[in-house]
């Protein structure tokens, strides 16, 4: 007997393989990003605490493997160099092909547009001397027509003899070639299409390209699809019963109450009189009056907004009320944590509240970083190398970085060197600590006696957490504040006398 899974016929329910329509799932990624408010929140918080401002590069080279190849670097000053030249770059619109936004401002499009619509594409152009970022919209990623008008299977390019599958042109080893961007109609029914290399290969180096993804499905997949795939039809539907519940409660607040008659009930309407004075008929008064006419002022306590009425036998008013908000928020929030579960961000941080105890408000918190660790890591991989790695070739060749053994590592395509030069840290934004003093001391208690008094951050990572700019320039400008302060003769004010051994205070003329 084979056993696909059921233990019953019919347990789990018919075998599905599923063929992945991009282009219906891009357009519902768009869709729920501006019609699902729990959607654009999702989305919104991640892009801005996994790329802020953009990230800060921190340039590391393995020196090891350099002295490993006979390359004799001094690290500091090739840092130093690399980390101001791409700082000017990435703080600027240069960097943008189209000349509108910084490498940060266009790092956080690239972030959204990979979660919201599965993938972008990142190309790097030299325009001039000067590497140029720019982003095209995974829609435009399509098979050339000319070869074949299937959008499931695999046609050839009939030049290079490759695989091309939704816009993508693959080598028979499966490696990304080239990628292939619909530019628009030209002329009859065949479209423009641009072919951009995946790679660098040849000098001059001229433009390469990445796909950068949100989420795939199997390893055969060569396009992404969008981070919340799996509860796109939850969300669509939260956000309907949300909107069905706001207006059911806004239409029973218009209408709150209504006048019941009983059987006996001669069926008039206990506020004609109201009725006719707003339509001009009668006498005009504020004051409301009883069954004879006479003023209530005496007996009720009469407001511009609370009236008393003298209802008609067999009539009473009767208030409208409504039990279906009770459990709206039960509902509503159990759904939406299932959202977030499957984006991989807990729910009190895209809320932004925290309303637990400090344990759990911690372990959320916790939670949140590792998952913001990740996803950051991985980003910075697709788009900022791809960035600093185009960047640091350029300035190489042009002579901008001096360094005799990345130009020999350019011209043997050795890619270990080179990837030893490359290596660089990504910095970002830190996640707050709830109490930063607790976090520390309970560091300090896991630490042996011999290391309690060591040193846990650098002072340029402390900088980093403060969001004080670069390090170099605070020491910079701290040197020539204290330079300052001794031609003025002020005193420092942490100053401490010395003491002799006999308790007495130091002679200051000795």
């Amino acid at each position: 007997m084979n056993f696909d899974g059921e233990k019953d016929l019919g347990g789990i329910g018919p075998i599905r393989k599923y063929v992945i329509d991009h282009v219906a799932l891009r357009m519902r990624g768009w869709q729920l990003y501006l019609e699902s408010d729990v959607c654009q929140a999702l989305f919104t918080r991640s892009a801005m605490w996994g790329i802020g401002a953009g990230l800060k590069l921190q340039a590391s080279p393995e020196s090891d493997v350099l002295n490993m190849y006979g390359q004799t670097i001094i690290p500091e000053e090739f840092n130093d160099t690399v980390e101001s030249l791409f700082y000017v770059y990435s703080n600027n619109t240069f960097c943008d092909y189209s000349g509108q936004r910084t490498l940060g401002e266009i790092a956080h499009e690239a972030w959204v547009n990979s979660d919201v619509a599965g993938d972008v594409l990142v190309v790097m152009r030299l325009e001039n001397g000067m590497p140029k970022v720019q982003l095209i919209d995974g829609t435009h990623l399509k098979t050339p027509q000319m070869w074949g008008m299937s959008t499931q299977m695999d046609v050839f390019n009939p030049d290079t003899k490759n695989r091309v599958r939704h816009g993508v042109e693959m080598d028979a080893k499966g490696n990304h070639v080239a990628y292939w961007v619909f530019k628009g109609i030209a002329g009859d029914v065949i479209g423009d299409y641009e072919r951009i290399p995946a790679r660098l290969t040849v000098y001059p180096y001229t433009e390469t390209a990445k796909l950068i993804y949100g989420l795939k499905y199997r390893i055969d997949g060569v396009r992404g699809i969008p981070l919340i795939t799996a509860v796109m039809e939850t969300a669509a539907k939260m956000a309907r019963y949300k909107e069905a519940m706001v207006a059911g409660a806004e239409s029973r607040a218009k209408v709150a109450f209504s006048i019941e008659h009983a059987a006996f009930s001669t069926g008039e309407n206990p506020m004609v009189s109201q009725i006719a004075q707003a339509a001009g008929f009668g006498p005009q008064t504020d004051l409301p009056t009883d069954s004879y006419g006479e003023n209530l002022a005496n007996k009720v306590t009469a407001t511009s907004e609370n009236q008393a009425y003298n209802m008609p036998n067999g009539a009473k008013l009767v208030m409208h009320e409504s039990k279906q908000e009770n459990g709206f928020t039960d509902f509503y929030m159990t759904n939406f944590d299932i959202v977030c579960a499957v984006a991989g961000y807990p729910p009190e941080v895209i809320m932004s509240k925290y309303n637990s105890n400090y344990s759990a408000s911690r372990a959320a918190i916790k939670d949140f970083e590792h998952t913001l660790k990740v996803k950051r890591t991985k980003f910075a991989k697709q788009f900022y190398q791809l960035v600093y790695n185009f960047c640091l070739d350029t300035w190489a060749l042009s002579g901008q970085i001096k360094v005799d053994g990345y130009l020999t590592a350019l011209a043997q395509n050795n890619q270990m060197l080179l990837s030893a030069y490359r290596c660089a840290r990504w910095a970002g934004d830190a996640v707050p600590h709830i109490d930063p003093f607790k976090e520390v001391k309970a560091i300090r208690e896991m630490l042996p006696e011999n290391s309690k008094n060591m040193p846990l951050i650098t002072l340029e990572q402390a900088v980093e957490m403060l969001d004080n700019g670069d390090w170099n320039d605070v020491v910079e400008q701290f040197a020539k504040e204290r330079d300052k302060g001794e031609s003025l003769n002020i005193e420092e004010s942490g100053k401490t006398e010395e003491v002799q051994p006999n308790g007495n205070p130091a002679d200051q003329n000795e």
